[in-house]
């Protein structure tokens, strides 16, 4: 559908033709464009303030102020998207308004001034009667008023809604105001949300279960990890569905100042703890790369510097993966490490370190006293699959190797003639005494 006339005298805000057009009793005054925009949508949306009063004197234009255009909002919505505090304040005085439409994504008007930091609407919509329905209003994408102001990091809404004796904050949403604010290290909007008694510290999110602090260690945000760790019921050994705590989080991205909190925290349970594919935090911290967070962590006489992870991967396996040099060199100094411990598949941190173009890897495994310099992977199956190179072994290993691969290669050469006697066949012609030999892969 084409402009109208009086959508293009909107537009170009002129207010003489508007009020011409508005003397027509035959005129639409709630036609839609091609974007299902009315002229009061457009009048709202470009500031035209004196043709949203001209608009709003038609009756039929107020019958139909919950309109929505094709984007689905309204034209209180647009005037909320848009920061025009007087088309705010003019259509609430309409009787037939509803502040509790949903638009795109479920946000309703209070909470798209939320997200794009309108105050003084925010203000203005608090006041409205019943607004506790909308304030409090889950989204099909489980977030809240609140919520919105908090992620888009609007202190002074988020203020204005922890004011109001109607905020619920215990909503089934699928993250909670705290936690996103905690994850984006909003230290401020967490203070204040702090200050509420009883605030659920712990609300895990809907999807995969973190909580604040696990958002807040992720993000090494260490001063929002103070606050929360200052909390009377914080939980610090709350488990994600991965089986986490945040003490995991932090080691997994290398937070080592987090990390040092977490170890002197009284109601710490295990440094060990294992997570559901059965890693540590060291294991993670050796994963990542993260050589500072290893160093603390070997420092104390609980950690576990052998524990497996599902595949058998050591933490010393899992950071001569990612060439960890620093790592390394820590992990094979510790008097309890197992240099020779073999994954499921066989391998150990020097055959996984044999294909590492780091020199200085190798020379720190080799280093140890007990590390086993003649070790061949076996594979699963029993099979011989390769060995670490001759320039990471003293002379006296290379003979021991040499002499290892000359029986090996005897003992080939002898399955493959077997096998070449069980395939061949001696064909003899009719009346012929001739023979002949097949040999694998002649056709």
């Amino acid at each position: 559908m084409k402009n109208t006339a009086l959508v293009l005298a909107v537009q170009s805000n002129d207010v003489a033709s508007v009020d011409a057009f508005l003397l027509r009793p035959s005129l639409n005054a709630v036609v839609v464009d091609m974007f299902g925009m009315t002229p009061l949508m457009w009048a709202i949306r470009e500031r035209y303030t004196s043709i949203v009063t001209r608009l709003l004197s038609c009756a039929a234009v107020v019958d139909n102020i919950n309109l929505k255009s094709k984007e689905e909002n309204t034209a209180l919505m647009i005037a909320c998207r848009r920061g025009n505090v007087d088309a705010v304040n003019l259509v609430l005085a309409l009787p037939t308004v509803d502040v509790h439409l949903q638009g795109r994504k479920g946000c309703t008007a209070l909470g798209l001034a939320a997200m794009h930091g309108r105050t003084d609407i925010v203000h203005a919509l608090l006041g409205y009667p019943d607004i506790a329905l909308s304030m409090n209003a889950v989204s099909p994408g489980g977030s809240t008023p609140l919520f919105n102001a908090c992620k888009n990091g609007h202190q002074d809404i988020a203020k204005l809604f922890l004011a109001h004796p109607s905020i619920n904050l215990h909503a089934d949403v699928d993250q909670s105001p705290l936690y996103i604010a905690a994850s984006q290290g909003r230290t401020q909007i967490v203070e204040l949300l702090l200050q509420r008694a009883c605030y659920p510290v712990n609300q895990p999110s809907r999807n995969y279960a973190y909580t604040a602090l696990h958002g807040a260690a992720r993000g090494g945000y260490i001063n929002v990890v103070k606050l929360l760790l200052d909390q009377p019921g914080i939980d610090i050994n709350f488990l994600n569905d991965d089986g986490q705590t945040a003490f995991h989080e932090a080691a997994k991205e290398g937070h080592d100042g987090i990390i040092e909190l977490f170890l002197q925290h009284p109601q710490l349970h295990s440094i060990n703890l294992q997570d559901v594919n059965q890693c540590t935090a060291l294991r993670l911290a050796c994963h990542g790369g993260n050589s500072s967070v290893v160093m603390i962590l070997l420092k104390r006489n609980d950690i576990d510097v052998n524990l497996p992870c599902s595949g058998g991967n050591s933490p010393l396996m899992a950071a001569v993966m990612v060439d960890d040099v620093d790592s390394v060199s820590s992990l094979v100094r510790h008097p309890h490490i197992q240099v020779n411990h073999r994954n499921y598949q066989q391998d150990t941190a020097l055959l996984l370190g044999a294909s590492s173009a780091i020199n200085v890897l190798l020379e720190h495994l080799l280093s140890h006293p007990d590390i086993d310099k003649t070790v061949q992977n076996v594979g699963v199956n029993g099979e011989n699959s390769y060995k670490i190179p001759r320039s990471d072994v003293t002379e006296d290993d290379a003979i021991a190797l040499e002499l290892m691969d000359t029986l090996l290669e005897a003992e080939d050469r002898m399955s493959h003639a077997c096998d070449l006697m069980q395939v061949m066949v001696v064909v003899k012609g009719e009346g012929s005494d001739s023979t002949l030999t097949r040999l694998p892969g002649d056709s």
